[in-house]
């Protein structure tokens, strides 16, 4: 567990403890740490659902990737509006992934939600966004389409994976224009948008999600 002492630092503004070999639950103590700025607690064994963290209004970071946290994404996030990057990947959440993670969320650059269970649809509003770079919804159990973007979609997207879920129909072809139009890097043949993968391989001629433009194929499907 977080040792005791720390959550006495409310004046606190960054706290690295990845790969500390940490376990146990994540206390609702960490709430204490009002003035946090950055919480890292990837690669340990934290076997918890997540505290309520809604009281950290100052968050730009908060890295939970390779855990076994469980259960759901927090659904009342209204008070991140600073947050930067989030990894939750590599854990055994679940639930769906709420469109609040979309919302009023204009300095948000990374989401990594890669090798959970989460299911349902992907939000509507996924691509609304300004400065989104990186978006990873791969493995886990999302159903329905993949949602229509529009042409101010993504300005600054450079991964955006789809892969291993059970999505249907075809990648938008608005959002492959996106991706053929994106600038070049500086001094480079490669474009800003550089990966685009989703469950395009096709499987006795069938395509899962239908893809003109993407990087990477795979084939998809539950527990894939």
């Amino acid at each position: 567990a977080i040792p005791e002492e720390l959550y006495s630092l409310t004046k606190l503004l960054r706290l690295y403890l990845n790969n500390a070999g940490l376990s146990g639950i994540i206390s609702d103590k960490v709430s204490f740490l009002t003035n946090l700025e950055y919480l890292d607690l990837d690669k340990n064994t934290f076997s918890s659902i997540l505290p309520d963290l809604s009281p950290l209004s100052n968050l730009k970071l908060l890295a939970l990737a390779e855990n076994n946290l469980e259960g759901k994404l927090p659904t009342d996030v209204s008070s991140w509006s600073n947050l930067e990057f989030l990894d939750v990947s590599r854990n055994n959440m679940n639930g769906p992934i709420s469109s609040e993670w979309f919302t009023n969320k204009d300095q948000l650059q990374q989401l990594y939600f890669a090798n959970n269970s989460f299911v349902g649809p992907i939000p509507d509003n996924y691509h609304e966004l300004p400065k989104l770079r990186d978006l990873y919804l791969n493995g886990n159990d999302l159903t329905g389409t993949i949602p229509n973007v529009t042409a101010d979609s993504f300005p600054v997207m450079e991964e955006l994976l789809f892969n291993r879920n059970e999505l249907t129909g075809p990648v938008p072809n608005l959002l492959c224009a996106i991706k053929e139009d994106s600038p070049f890097e500086f001094n480079s043949t490669e474009r800003v948008f550089k990966a685009l993968w989703a469950d395009c391989q096709a499987v006795s001629s069938i395509r899962r999600n239908p893809c003109d433009c993407c990087d990477k194929c795979y084939v998809g499907g539950p527990g894939s």
